[in-house]
């Protein structure tokens, strides 16, 4: 792989403007897909003006010469737990890797800033999917195997092998066979192998330079048994191409992932000599990670009353809470603490009226439906009291001027300062 060096790194903070970055460097705008699909975003989200949006990270924005790094707008965000209190959570955790994007197909950007380095929080994401993956059976395949067997026939005989290994060394007691091989040590498996030894290694690496618990690397020691008689993967992992088998639908984010830390390590062995710091390319969903952590904490507190992305007539609603009839939308507006968006008060009315969503709330007799559901907006404070159930059902307070629209906020993690 091949390496430029930056001429700038250019820092901003979410939601922020970059005009006067942009002012002389000749980068044209580019329109941002109309889905949202985070693996299109262009430069954090850009639009006319300089003005960022919701995503944070390290990316390019002309590649090889001019690269930015975004900070969370909340001041000192720790959003590697809210990453971790995710992958903590079963609800939220298969939803993860919509939230951030790795452009690992473009170049690495040199970054000093230990920070910015999103490897642990791939490997750690990587680590938390396979220990679920490896609580059932591995996958098997038919692998082909050659043998010099004793005394047996299996499969085919290899003539030419045969006649040179055995017959003109005269050893009658033998037979060179080709035969397939019902077994765990398929190339899928190797791969994952492959990726948890080097991403347990680099855990280990991490968490040692930065003095954290050693426990949080040494919880995924035990996944290596489950490897017993599996061998690692040879040649370039992205090569390698695997058939999708529907008996074994959840091997297809763990190899991703997988295919993710191979090369992300391959990179940095070709860049061994250099004493930069090198960080791939990437964004985060800082809205997208919001909503998933508020899942998180809400299904560990309230239980499978709370329903995620439930789907009515109009579209899908981020939360529904069926055992207390409400219609919840989480939104990454700190705005919120001192007023409200009229804009999120009409989206949010106009799901807590739709017949779909009504209907899994247990509203459907005319006479359910003519009463006027609860509307929750949640949003991000990181002065907010713990999340519990109290707080849930009598926290923060209504906005006055709407009947039965309430709003709550939510406490981010925070660094401790140093």
């Amino acid at each position: 792989m091949r390496h430029d060096k930056v001429v700038r790194v250019e820092s901003a903070r979410e939601q922020g403007t970059i005009s006067e970055i942009l002012r002389d460097s000749g980068i044209t705008y580019r329109p941002q897909p109309e889905d949202g699909d985070i693996t299109k975003i262009w430069a954090f989200g850009l639009k006319p003006g300089g003005f960022l949006s919701y995503y944070i990270g390290l990316d390019w924005l002309e590649e090889g010469k001019l690269a930015l790094r975004v900070s969370p707008k909340v001041e000192s965000l720790d959003y590697q737990r809210m990453f971790a209190e995710c992958l903590r959570s079963p609800a939220a955790a298969p939803y993860l890797g919509s939230a951030y994007d790795i452009r690992i197909d473009t170049p690495f950007i040199a970054c000093p800033d230990e920070a910015f380095d999103i490897t642990p929080l791939i490997v750690l994401h990587y680590l938390t999917i396979l220990r679920e993956l490896l609580s059932k059976p591995l996958r098997k395949d038919y692998l082909s195997r050659e043998e010099n067997l004793k005394a047996k026939l299996k499969g085919k005989v290899m003539l030419s092998a045969h006649l040179a290994k055995n017959v003109f060394a005269q050893r009658p007691d033998r037979i060179m066979c080709r035969y397939q091989e019902f077994s765990t040590d398929c190339p899928e498996n190797r791969l994952l192998h492959s990726a948890y030894r080097m991403g347990l290694g680099c855990l280990r690496s991490w968490y040692g330079k930065n003095a954290l618990e050693p426990a949080r690397a040494m919880i995924f020691d035990d996944l290596e048994r489950s490897f017993d008689g599996i061998g690692y993967i040879s040649g370039a992992a992205g090569r390698i191409r695997f058939k999708h088998n529907p008996l074994y639908r959840e091997y297809g984010e763990a190899l991703r992932l997988a295919k993710l830390i191979m090369r992300i390590q391959g990179y940095r062995d070709l860049a061994a000599s250099s004493r930069e710091r090198l960080v791939p390319p990437y964004i985060i969903d800082m809205s997208k990670l919001f909503e998933l952590y508020v899942l998180a904490l809400m299904r560990a507190e309230l239980g499978r009353s709370i329903q995620f992305q439930s789907s009515g007539r109009y579209g899908a609603v981020d939360f529904i809470d069926t055992r207390r009839r409400i219609v919840i939308d989480a939104k990454y507006k700190t705005k919120y603490g001192e007023g409200y968006v009229i804009e999120d008060v009409r989206q949010v009315s106009g799901y807590a009226r739709d017949v779909g969503i009504l209907g899994k709330l247990g509203l459907k007799s005319e006479e359910e439906r003519d009463r006027v559901v609860d509307c929750l907006i949640v949003y991000p404070n990181p002065e907010a009291p713990k999340f519990d159930k109290e707080y849930y059902e009598q926290g923060d307070k209504d906005i006055e001027q709407f009947h039965r629209i309430r709003k709550l906020g939510i406490r981010l993690p925070i660094k401790e300062s140093v």
